[in-house]
């Protein structure tokens, strides 16, 4: 896994603070046996890995605030519920009704207006050889499969209401605005989020597919023991200085 955030230039000029966030969890490893060449074997698998990603809102004033909170708790939720949320049909409207309730409880918390917290939000569970997938809003998707050399977007920006608009964790008039995909593993060697910042330079909106320097990212957590360091200090700046928004990226990415 790998994660990173990196100020835009519009926020760093107002001395205001990144409006992005990024979060990931894994699991303990659980130990099973199993035989092998007629040997008994102890074999180890991280039971539940989560990324995340949210995109505060420019116009909400603790945007910030609502996106660190939410990366957090929808991992933390999908994590506790995984097995009860990947068999059940109405697993759409349980996870909007759990991110609402925690936008408003952060409002009280903070004595703000629930617009006040708005973001977009993208996420990536995988419990064994199943996985939840989720996006609200913009921002892309992308998944990396065997024997392929580019990324394929599994989930496109959204548009909101309006032209340049997309819907936030806190637009509870659109109920559809969660967009949830949930399937067993099978040729998916791994999944990268990227913010609207960061989608600025990684994805063809005209075409509608992710750059091949996408391709390169998503696997440096194979190629490179230092690959969080080498995505915060030499890709991020790269990506940033192309936009003047947030940037921020996560990934997920098998060893196999």
């Amino acid at each position: 896994m790998a994660k990173a955030t990196h100020i835009g230039s519009s926020h760093e000029k107002q001395k205001k603070s990144c409006q992005d966030a990024v979060y990931s969890i894994q699991s303990r490893n659980t130990r099973t046996i199993c035989k092998i060449k007629n040997r008994l074997m102890m074999k180890q698998a991280c039971s539940f890995t989560g990324i995340s990603l949210a995109d505060g809102a420019g116009s909400s004033v603790y945007s910030d605030i609502g996106a660190q909170h939410i990366t957090k708790s929808i991992l933390q939720k999908i994590e506790r519920d995984f097995n009860w949320i990947y068999n059940n049909i109405v697993a759409e409207k349980f996870l909007l009704d759990f991110v609402e309730n925690e936008i408003k409880n952060l409002a009280l918390q903070h004595c703000c207006a629930i617009k006040d917290l708005s973001s977009t939000l993208l996420f990536v569970c995988i419990k064994f050889n199943k996985c939840i997938v989720g996006h609200i809003g913009d921002g892309v998707i992308g998944v990396l499969r065997k024997n392929n050399n580019t990324v394929d977007v599994l989930s496109y920006p959204k548009n909101g209401e309006f032209a340049n608009s997309t819907f936030f964790t806190t637009s509870t008039d659109f109920n559809d605005r969660l967009r949830l995909f949930m399937f067993n593993l099978k040729d998916e060697l791994g999944f990268i989020l990227l913010s609207d910042g960061s989608s600025e330079s990684l994805y063809d909106k005209k075409n509608m597919l992710l750059s091949q320097a996408v391709y390169k990212i998503i696997n440096m957590p194979k190629n490179y023991s230092n690959h969080e360091s080498i995505l915060n200090n030499e890709v991020m700046p790269k990506i940033a200085s192309r936009t003047d928004d947030d940037c921020s990226i996560a990934i997920i990415r098998s060893l196999s």
